[in-house]
């Protein structure tokens, strides 16, 4: 082999290895745009499951107020019902007492009874 031959394959490889150094370059300039990437969508990823914790947090709190309203809306049933109840037993001993007045006096109330009209 000759000097210039020798040359020639030196800068060949020098060209070769140059090509080779500028594609790691580029290779390297990417994976550490990736790596960039992964962070963040990383750091999104921990974000979104902290929001996702507080969404959970609050329809568990969202769940237990619905309960207790459902709960506040049966005793609201339950009263209405003893209310009427109420009020016909009111009704029911009114027209007893109207129809018995002697009821009245025992009851401790004051009876006005004109015992002699017939």
């Amino acid at each position: 082999m000759d000097d210039a031959t020798l040359a020639r394959e030196i800068l060949q490889l020098i060209d070769w290895v140059m090509e080779r150094a500028a594609e790691l370059d580029l290779s390297q300039e990417l994976l550490r745009r990736q790596e960039s990437i992964c962070s963040a969508q990383s750091e999104q990823i921990r974000r979104l499951n902290e929001v996702l914790a507080k969404v959970k947090a609050g329809n568990a709190e969202l769940a237990k107020v619905k309960a207790e309203i459902e709960e506040l809306a049966k005793v609201k049933a339950e009263m209405a019902e003893g209310e009427k109840i109420r009020k016909k037993m009111h009704e029911t001993i009114t027209e007893c007492d109207s129809a018995r007045p002697w009821r009245t006096y025992a009851r401790g109330q004051r009876a006005v009874v004109d015992w002699t009209a017939d």
